[in-house]
């Protein structure tokens, strides 16, 4: 999704329209994730997408996961402190401290001093100009830098102005004139003469130490005085609005009408310079572990994408997490909120609502502000499954508690077709669907139900019909039609024309046979997608002649609902998240950054309304997305590889060919690789969802959640290709080409074939004259690979059994990203004792060992806790840590010699 700096619009609307915004959600960076010094003075967001950070002694590369850390060369005894970051064209990093000016070498990816000689003294501020100039403003003056030229500014009729100290600058954007400040004052630079005019001389005890411009209008900071306004046009100077604090520590803008405000002890403040007052403060606030960190903040960056970032004193770095409103979960006033609640079911009928949770029914009247909710000893059961509005009322099915009826003129709740006590007064009832002439479809746990007005005129039952299955899940009606019928053991088809049910009525099909139907849908095109529960969804023509399954098979083999919106674009439900589908381009995965607040959806059938909006059900409330927000196709940034960690040593940076293109050369024992990857999103972690495959060693894509890097170990000399992508997204893969070397090169591959013939015919002489043969035991094992380790068998069978112990008790093997190094620090060894403890003491593979505990643990929550009942069994799969459909029926197959689903058959009959 293009991510647009809607943060800052939000603010616009709250100065325009009063109304309130939310709090931004802070993460903070200190020592723990790698940040060497928690004094943070600079900050700077490159075109790539990184952020720099510029501390007491340090540069730091953040990537949204992970820091880089690049030493400033030591040049003496003046600090280090990094006082301004800045990019020009062609990628050129810059830095500014107390020892002088910095430009970073790509490739040798450190800091190198640029033009000491000329520019010997600190450097408080840069500046980008037009073009590919730079300004630095140093304690010796100004110097322009523009094609590895510096050019040190004079003042026309005075001493070198490199006498005076320049603190602060301001680019004005018109014909390359800026402004600057020094302890003396307000100055501008004039391009077309090359002068500098004083401006105004400061006030008593005011030292401009920051600025920024909006308009016509200079704002300076001070350090006891607060924010002083220079206006333009009238030549003056006035104190702007008082933020609580005289202590300013940096101003910034958004070039339109917003000045952000960061204090050294009150926090940060918003400014509306056109409302001349505040619009947003963000304070510390004792106990808000989501909030800001610290109330001293020595820098503020409000960056491009309206992410916030606050370097603190002591505190290190505070970021606010991406938030976008794709999704709202539903509230009406403070009369109800659907947060925290899991609902199953949603119906609407103009301004009335009507939401199933696991709590009851709420009715909502928004029109009349009245909101009504029934749950036991009112209701039967408190599970609400299905509802709709049908002939000026709403209907509702239970589980367990059978169907009501709700007439929202009298408030009042009624039974449905009491006189069918075991069905509609104590039954589960899942789906209630009216049809196009006028008929009401009830879905029960026995059936079928079909009503006209109030008299029951037919009932399908696997006894009394070809139906495959007594529990109905969903009945959806096509536009020709044709009923469909999904049930517990396959799909149906009702003809209303013969007033049967059919089975069998599609082509040779991607369907399991005897699987559950959750729900069927039809887009606008005619096209009819079927959502089992053990498969991926499955299309079909209108005309029934062609079937297939959805791709991306991974992402939606557990769908729970289908949806079109307006624009053609399919949005499938699932119990990984919701995904927006443009049919043959590419699809769209949401998470907590765009408003969804948990992964897991319900089988409510979704809702759209007549403004285009969709709503969902979800485990953490009612959905809605906005049919005018913009979901967008593209990114804002692409994937990259951001770095390669080698036998756990610091990232290194690859070597970059093209913006999905990166190369990395690895010597003979670099065979170790952690891989780091990031889209810049500055998201939580926990909303990460990639695919990653390294061909020969992967034969599917692999999915990872959660996490952002991946681990390779003893990686075969040659070349190998890794490929990373956004979960489902082709168009975003990025590849990374490691190329492994031999030890031996051309030179000693001849040397080593000379050698090495030499000393076969000494040997064959050798032996010939002596007439004797090497002895068995004499010939190398594997185990000489391992020679290094030192492990007895007393050791090795005490590691075994802790290794039990933790597999047993923790169930590390739960997490589907676990890998050898996770497992070794669990242990307390090394990864290469353990290696060795499984390859020659145990004698079997890592992923063998893991994946054997992970089918135990599937195979015992089915036969323990019923586990067919409350999971699918791809859903078990993944609580039990595997991370592909195809991992887990090829271990499942390999541990217990059947199929998952033959051992689920087996199952049933034992306990029957």
């Amino acid at each position: 999704m293009k991510r647009i700096a809607k943060y800052i619009l939000v603010c616009v609307l709250c100065m325009v329209y009063g109304t309130v915004f939310p709090d931004p959600i802070f993460r903070n960076l200190n020592t723990s994730d790698g940040l060497k010094d928690m004094v943070i003075s600079a900050l700077y967001k490159d075109v790539e997408g990184y952020v720099w950070i510029g501390t007491g002694s340090s540069v730091e590369r953040f990537d949204g996961v992970r820091l880089k850390h690049y030493d400033i060369p030591d040049r003496g005894s003046k600090t280090k402190r990094v006082n301004a970051l800045a990019e020009v064209p062609g990628h050129d990093l810059w830095m500014g401290n107390y020892q002088g000016l910095w430009r970073l070498n790509r490739k040798e990816d450190r800091w190198k001093p640029f033009r000491s000689d000329v520019i010997a003294g600190k450097v408080n501020t840069l500046l980008k100009l037009a073009g590919d100039t730079l300004l630095a403003g140093t304690e010796k003056g100004l110097f322009f830098i523009a094609d590895d030229s510096v050019k040190h500014v004079y003042v026309e009729g005075n001493d070198v102005f490199s006498e005076n100290e320049v603190l602060a600058a301001a680019w004005a954007g018109e014909g390359g004139n800026f402004w600057f400040t020094t302890p003396k004052g307000l100055y501008r630079f004039d391009a077309g003469s090359r002068k500098v005019v004083v401006i105004g001389r400061r006030q008593e005890g005011e030292v401009y130490h920051s600025m920024a411009m909006v308009h016509d209008k200079i704002f300076l900071g001070t350090s006891d005085k607060g924010i002083v306004e220079y206006d333009v046009r009238t030549a003056t100077f006035t104190r702007f609005v008082d933020v609580g604090s005289n202590v300013i520590s940096s101003l910034s803008t958004d070039g339109n009408d917003l000045l952000y405000v960061s204090t050294d002890g009150y926090g940060i403040h918003f400014i509306s310079v056109s409302g001349r007052k505040v619009v947003k403060s963000i304070l510390h606030k004792a106990g808000d572990a989501r909030g800001l960190s610290s109330n001293a903040v020595y820098t503020l960056l409000v960056d491009r994408d309206g992410l916030i970032w606050a370097g603190l004193f002591q505190a290190g770095l505070d970021y606010s997490l991406h938030q976008d409103s794709v999704f709202t979960t539903y509230r009406f006033s403070s009369l109800f909120d659907s947060w925290n609640k899991l609902v199953r079911t949603f119906s609407m009928h103009g301004e009335e609502k009507l939401i199933g949770t696991n709590e009851g029914v709420y009715y909502v009247n928004e029109k009349k502000s009245v909101v009504k909710h029934f749950s036991q000893p009112e209701l039967r059961a408190d599970l609400i499954l299905s509802s709709c509005y049908y002939q000026g009322r709403f209907y509702f099915g239970t589980f367990g508690g059978g169907v009501y009826v709700f007439d929202s003129a009298t408030m009042s709740l009624s039974d449905f077709d009491s006189s069918r006590s075991s069905a509609f007064l104590y039954g589960q009832v899942f789906c209630i669907v009216p049809d196009r002439e006028g008929r009401l479809w009830i879905g029960t746990s026995s059936g079928i139900y079909c009503y006209e007005g109030n008299k029951c005129v037919a009932h399908y039952d696997a006894m009394t019909s070809r139906l495959p299955g007594n529990i109905v899940y969903g009945i959806f009606f096509d536009s020709l039609g044709r009923g469909w019928i999904g049930t517990n053991k396959g799909l149906a088809l009702w003809e209303s024309s013969q007033k049967a049910i059919f089975t069998d009525v599609l082509p040779e099909s991607s369907l399991k046979e005897g699987q559950m139907i959750r729900t069927v849908y039809e887009d606008t095109e005619g096209n009819l997608y079927i959502v089992p529960t053990e498969s991926a969804v499955c299309v079909v023509d209108r005309m029934l002649r062609e079937v297939f399954a959805l791709e991306n098979e991974g992402l939606f083999s557990e769908c729970m609902a289908i949806a079109e919106d307006n624009d053609g674009r399919l949005w499938l439900a699932t119990n990984k998240g919701i995904h927006c589908y443009r049919k043959g381009k590419r699809m769209r995965s949401f998470d907590l950054a765009d408003g969804v607040p948990s992964p897991l959806f319900t089988a409510c059938v979704p809702v759209k309304d007549n403004e285009g909006n969709l709503w969902f059900g979800n485990s953490k409330g009612l959905l809605k997305w906005n049919g005018r927000t913009e979901t967008g196709d593209d990114f804002l940034y692409p994937l990259q590889i951001t770095g390669i960690s080698i036998n756990q040593d610091a990232l290194r940076n690859p070597d970059k060919q093209s913006d999905s293109l990166f190369v990395v050369s690895l010597a003979e024992n670099e065979r170790n690789v952690t891989i780091c990857f990031s889209d810049f999103s500055y998201s939580p972690v926990e909303s990460f969802d990639y695919e990653y495959r390294l061909d020969g060693s992967d034969e599917e894509w692999n999915r990872l959640t959660g996490k952002s890097s991946v681990s390779y170990y003893d990686l075969p000399r040659g070349v190998h290709r890794f490929v990373v992508r956004r979960a489902g997204d082709a168009l975003s893969e990025v590849t990374l080409v490691l190329r492994v070397a031999s030890s031996w090169n051309v030179v000693g591959w001849l040397l080593g074939i000379l050698i090495v013939g030499g000393i076969a015919i000494a040997g064959y002489i050798f032996l010939r004259r002596k007439e004797k043969s090497v002895p068995e035991n004499n010939i190398e094992t594997p185990k000489d690979k391992y020679k290094a380790s030192k492990l007895t068998d007393e050791e090795c069978k005490a590691l075994e059994e802790k290794l039990r112990q933790i597999m047993l008790e923790q169930k590390p093997y739960t997490n589907q990203n676990l890998n050898m190094t996770d497992l070794a620090r669990l242990v307390g060894i090394s990864v290469h004792n353990l290696s060795y403890l499984f390859n020659q003491y145990l004698n079997c593979k890592y992923s063998d060992y893991v994946n054997n505990y992970r089918v135990k643990e599937f195979q015992r929550i089915l036969e323990e806790e019923e586990g067919e009942s409350r999971y699918t069994i791809m859903g078990l799969a993944e609580r039990c840590g595997f991370n592909s459909k195809a991992s887990f029926f090829r271990n499942f197959k390999r541990v217990t010699g059947v199929t998952p689903n033959e051992f689920l058959k087996s199952l049933r009959k034992k306990q029957q």
